[in-house]
């Protein structure tokens, strides 16, 4: 298996509870996480200055919910979400259109949307372990040089 393969390849179930769950990839590529870091800090960053003090302060504005809907939508890979009309719909993920132009990204924005909080907490927790932990040592040691068969490292 390739590098990219093995390692955006791994998923981690979070269970909701009643069979309910959310697969989640286990790693995130800088393209998967591209619109969500850009809607986090407002492209409105201005000085303002006390002209008592003289002294100036810059405002940046932070949306930390609209982060969380944005990297939910892209480490969401699977669930088997319902309500009264069916499944949730999860159409596939689209990196290369961070603008939210997109049809099918834009569903899977409405299907975040419709979460509970508490489902939405253990996404982002599982999402914020993950990050944190990196890949786990079965995995390294798959890695070219590392393993049996594996690529010889130059």
């Amino acid at each position: 298996m390739s590098f990219l393969g093995r390692v955006y390849g791994q998923t981690d179930k979070v269970e909701l509870g009643g069979g309910y769950y959310v697969a989640v990839k286990r790693f995130l590529s800088v393209a998967e996480t591209a619109r969500a870091e850009a809607v986090r800090m407002s492209k409105d960053i201005r000085s303002e200055v006390d002209n008592d003090s003289k002294r100036a302060t810059s405002v940046i504005t932070v949306d930390q919910q609209a982060y969380n809907v944005e990297i939910m939508v892209a480490a969401i890979d699977d669930w088997n979400l319902d309500d009264d009309n069916g499944p949730l719909p999860l159409p596939p993920y689209i990196p290369g259109k961070p603008t939210g132009d997109d049809p099918a990204n834009r569903v899977r924005r409405e299907s975040v949307g419709r979460l509970p909080d508490f489902a939405v907490k253990r996404i982002l927790t599982k999402i914020k372990e993950n990050e944190e932990a990196g890949l786990d040592p079965e995995s390294l040691a798959a890695f070219p040089g590392e393993s049996e068969g594996a690529p010889e490292q130059a």
